[in-house]
């Protein structure tokens, strides 16, 4: 058994590197070489809840941002509860939750014209009221996630979250949106 160990110790100790580069190679990509899609933070108490809301997760889709493998997340939220406080006043967030698991991803303000105009009876401001976000599926762990957003408004320095009924799932190889309805 010794001499068998002796003469094949350079296979082994390949299949050893090549074991070791599996496991740690995605950890080390996302820390060191992503450099968009990443959680702004990981975990932390969630806001309170909020029903004054309007929102819409319109769509994931894959794309290559930079030379990045990303995934764009995008719609439109707005809280309803303060006419006077529009879209631009509070800083999104999009929260992806699985368990003990919170992930914050920092979203980029679009214009929704089709928002203003669905909702002119508010008398809101609502043209900035479009979001998206990247997100790289290798910053998460695998699994399925329920897809919240996070108002934060800055004068108060208070939060509000709101759960939305979509649901991401990561799975090796993607990440694929569902509806709770639709969820597989």
């Amino acid at each position: 058994m010794l001499n068998l160990l002796r003469k094949n110790r350079l296979h082994i100790l390949v299949w050893t590197l090549m074991l070791i580069y599996q496991v740690f190679a995605p950890v080390l990509y996302a820390r060191f070489v992503l450099l968009n899609g990443k959680p702004i933070q990981v975990n932390g108490e969630l806001p309170a809840e909020t029903d004054q809301n309007k929102y819409s997760i319109d769509g994931l889709d894959p794309i290559v941002y930079e030379g990045q493998d990303l995934y764009k997340l995008w719609g439109w939220a707005f809280l309803s509860a303060d006419p006077s406080k529009t879209p631009e006043m509070y800083v999104r967030e999009i929260l992806l939750t699985s368990g003990s698991r919170h992930y914050y991803f920092p979203t980029t303000s679009v214009q929704r014209q089709g928002v203003q105009d669905t909702f002119k009876d508010l008398n809101m401001d609502l043209i900035n009221s479009g979001f998206s976000t990247l997100i790289a599926k290798d910053v998460i762990w695998p699994g399925k996630y329920s897809v919240g957003i996070v108002f934060r408004y800055q004068p108060c320095d208070c939060a509000y979250y709101v759960a939305t009924n979509n649901v991401v799932i990561r799975t090796a190889n993607q990440l694929q949106l569902y509806y709770y309805n639709s969820t597989p």
